[in-house]
């Protein structure tokens, strides 16, 4: 868990500084690959310890939840999300509840389909929206949802 998320730059290092990691390449503990984009910004988080760590390795599971949304109380119909991110497997869910004294509960995930829309028939009064990145999936950005939805109860 993160206390502080933020972008940042990796020292580089020379040819002559490497004798003070390792007195030899084949024995580094890091990609020197991972050098060679040193100077290239990347996530890095500040642990509760106060410890800093770069994102490198593998992408793990990536879980994104929205902000609430009503249409000042009234019903609403949500038919789909569609998911804006460049994640080739992604999938969508659904929070609701009546009142905000209930606790949410999510629909089922539904994957995106051909038309990048993750299918949805949920009728509630506040709806919120989850993302999900399965692991190992390549993906840059991840910014929300474009929802598909209806005001109910119209005469």
């Amino acid at each position: 868990m993160g206390e502080y998320i933020a972008t940042l730059s990796r020292p580089g290092f020379t040819l002559e500084g490497l004798d003070a990691v390792s007195p030899s390449i084949d024995a580094l503990a890091f990609s020197l690959d991972d050098v060679a984009l040193s100077a290239l910004p990347k996530i890095a988080i500040f642990d509760s310890n106060h410890k800093l760590g770069f994102c490198t390795g593998a992408n793990l599971e990536a879980t994104l939840d929205t902000a609430e949304q009503t249409l000042d109380g009234r019903r609403v119909r949500v038919k789909g999300l569609r998911p804006i991110t460049d994640a080739a497997t992604c999938y969508g869910a659904i929070g609701t509840r009546e009142n905000m004294q209930d606790t949410v509960a999510y629909s089922d995930e539904q994957a995106v389909n051909s038309k990048g829309l993750c299918p949805a028939n949920v009728s509630t009064r506040l709806a919120r929206a989850r993302l999900r990145i399965p692991a190992g999936v390549a993906w840059s950005f991840a910014s929300g949802f474009e929802p598909a939805f209806a005001q109910e109860g119209k005469r």
